[in-house]
């Protein structure tokens, strides 16, 4: 299952913050609605998106949801500038058994 995710960081900026969270709890709508429909059948879960702003509200509900499948989640972000593959999410809140998480670089060479 592949899914593309709104996720901007805005979270800095006092401007943005309203905006950014009516994103997230669209994101989190949106993600349900996905997963009442084609979760059951999914073999793995991806998940494009930018940054990880909201991270631990976000990938917090997707594992509460998803964890009992054990199917790797993979969620690509291009936030950096640096290519990199970590397991779970933040420093250790949502675990790594299942989760990626995989920053590609910014550079174009």
């Amino acid at each position: 299952l592949f899914l593309a995710i709104n996720m901007v960081n805005t979270f800095h900026s006092n401007n943005h913050f309203e905006s950014t969270n009516e994103r997230l709890k669209d994101n989190l709508k949106w993600f349900k609605e996905s997963c009442d429909k084609y979760c059951a059948y999914a073999r793995a879960i991806v998940f494009f998106g930018h940054s990880i702003a909201g991270a631990s509200t976000f990938f917090g509900h997707i594992h509460e949801r998803l964890s009992h499948m054990n199917i790797p989640i993979m969620y690509f972000t291009g936030n950096g500038h640096d290519y990199f593959v970590k397991r779970g999410v933040g420093n250790g809140e949502i675990p790594g058994d299942f989760f990626w998480r995989i920053q590609v670089t910014f550079d174009t060479q």
